[in-house]
């Protein structure tokens, strides 16, 4: 069995050019570690097909067929919304990494008008 098999990013980087630079592989056992248990959590709680579909949109992320809104709106809509700061943080690539980061921070941070409107529904 191919300890990598369960990583949906590292089967994703290995089918793109990336070339690694001294200062993003000091991380990487660390990091690979990280998204094995991650994906094994993902494999272990969602069927098959969903899980495929996960790893399918993953790929196309990494691979630049899909950008960070589109592959984050996959991931909601596929029921990871849990998982998305995870998987956001595990992501190889950084300028896709910090923007999928930006997207999950924002979706989830609490916005001043609803609580605003839910004041002025309670007064």
């Amino acid at each position: 069995h191919n300890r990598d098999q369960d990583s949906a990013w590292s089967q994703a980087s290995a089918s793109t050019a990336a070339v690694a630079t001294p200062s993003s592989s000091q991380a990487t056992e660390e990091d690979k570690a990280k998204n094995r248990l991650l994906m094994q959590r993902l494999r272990a709680e969602l069927d098959s097909i969903v899980f495929n579909g996960f790893r399918q949109e993953s790929a196309r992320f990494l691979q630049g067929t899909a950008t960070p809104t589109q592959y984050y709106s996959k991931i909601k809509a596929l029921g990871l919304l849990d998982y998305a700061k995870d998987l956001a943080q595990l992501c190889p690539d950084r300028a896709k990494r910090e923007e999928l980061l930006k997207l999950v921070e924002s979706d989830q941070a609490p916005r001043i008008g609803q609580r605003t409107d839910l004041a002025s529904l309670l007064s």
